[in-house]
């Protein structure tokens, strides 16, 4: 349980409009195999580069000024999704996901933010970055058999998500479900062409 003067928190990126409706027909064709999961709603589709848990006002504080900086030596770089995977496996299906490429650009941002989130006094992340978005998470074996051929099976065009900031979010937990809302967004820096 949170304490009342934390926040539960995590870095994240956002996705824009077009990546959330792509990865919302993916979800759809999910949807036909017919298992018993709590669906991941379009509008709170992200990707989460490291949850944070609960923390403190000086804490964000701290990390808030650590991101505005390191978010300026960051040039906007593409995040394509690509395949559809689940933790801890597709054949034990608790959390669904679509998965993104592990560019140099995604590996290298997501190692920055673990270096900075260290820097500001959090403990060092035991799992490495994968970039993937949640989009169900398994409520019962009901069904999961299908769900396991489906998630093996399908197919889908590249969905492409070109990152522009960094965010930092709190996390609600509600009764129904958890409830994000964004704390602070951090643009990169745009690079100028050459004239």
């Amino acid at each position: 349980m949170t304490h009342p003067h934390t926040l539960r928190c995590f870095v994240a990126l956002t996705l824009s409009e077009s990546a959330r409706a792509s990865l919302a027909d993916i979800q759809q064709r999910l949807r036909d195999a017919g298992p018993r999961v709590a669906w991941e709603s379009p509008e709170k589709l992200h990707v989460t580069v490291r949850f944070l848990g609960p923390t403190t006002e000086d804490a964000r504080r701290k990390l808030e000024e650590l991101l505005s900086a390191e978010a300026k030596t960051v040039s906007p770089f593409d995040l394509v999704f690509h395949e559809l995977g689940a933790f801890p496996d597709a054949n034990r299906p608790r959390v669904i996901w679509a998965g993104a490429f592990p560019t140099e650009a995604v590996m290298n941002f997501g190692t920055k933010m673990e270096t900075l989130c260290r820097s500001a006094g959090w403990a060092p992340e035991t799992r490495s970055f994968h970039a993937h978005c949640t989009l169900a998470r398994v409520k019962g074996l009901h069904g999961a058999l299908n769900l396991t051929e489906a998630l093996k099976s399908i197919t889908f065009d590249p969905v492409l998500h070109r990152a522009n900031d960094v965010v930092l979010m709190k996390s609600d937990l509600l009764q129904g479900g958890s409830q994000y809302t964004t704390l602070a967004s951090f643009p990169f820096h745009r690079f100028r062409s050459s004239p």
